[in-house]
């Protein structure tokens, strides 16, 4: 995955997925990478994996003070 960066701003992509021998852990962080580029490798044990970018530029139209612009994929399912 690769981000098209805004000039200014950083990011970080997390990748987070459930384990087949762990569905009670549901949505937990697998990976994190700094910086617009990342790769994430599904093992037979993922049943999904899905990946959330955080950039370091203010969201326009914050919920609370501080928030900064994020953005999801749609999940990754393994058969």
């Amino acid at each position: 995955m690769e981000v098209d960066p805004e000039p200014g701003a950083d990011y970080t992509i997390q990748f987070f997925g459930t384990k087949k021998s762990a569905p009670e852990e549901s949505g937990r962080l697998l990976e994190e990478v700094s910086g617009i580029k990342a790769d994430f490798m599904l093992e037979a044990d993922d049943m999904y994996v899905r990946a959330k970018i955080i950039s370091s530029k203010p969201k326009e139209n914050p919920y609370q003070l501080g928030d900064t612009e994020v953005a999801w994929t749609q999940p990754v399912v393994t058969n």
